[in-house]
């Protein structure tokens, strides 16, 4: 009987530690960095996902329950791939898209279009 309440704690815990690294894993990273020619791109992922609360608006393949992935995972960034537009393409799109969207609905927005040293940052 000791010996069967022993196994169900030890694998209670590897159950709950592998749920904990799991959800680690799966937490967006808090600040992401790019380097572009025009300077640097500092992106706030945690904000953004904070604000947003839906992966699946900006990583727009994701399935319910999949863990998003990179944007260049789908998106090169030097040539058009099946269809998917080039990494900077993608990513000016799709922000331009929704800080205008955001602004003309008298929300609190972003950057916009033609507004590059807001987020190109020379070093």
């Amino acid at each position: 009987m000791r010996k069967t309440f022993l196994i169900l704690v030890a694998t209670a815990a590897m159950v709950a530690g592998f749920w904990a690294l799991a959800g680690d894993a799966a937490a967006p990273k808090e600040v992401l960095t790019f380097e572009a020619k025009l300077g640097t791109v500092t992106f706030n992922h945690k904000d953004h996902a904070d604000k947003i609360g839906d992966c699946a608006a900006c990583h727009h393949t994701t399935k319910a329950g999949e863990t998003p992935q990179s944007c260049g995972s789908c998106h090169d960034a030097k040539q058009v791939v099946e269809n998917a537009p080039k990494l900077k393409d993608a990513v000016h799109s799709t922000c331009w898209d929704c800080h205008t969207s955001k602004l003309e609905a008298g929300e609190k927005s972003g950057p916009i279009k033609k507004d590059c040293k807001a987020c190109h940052v020379k070093g």
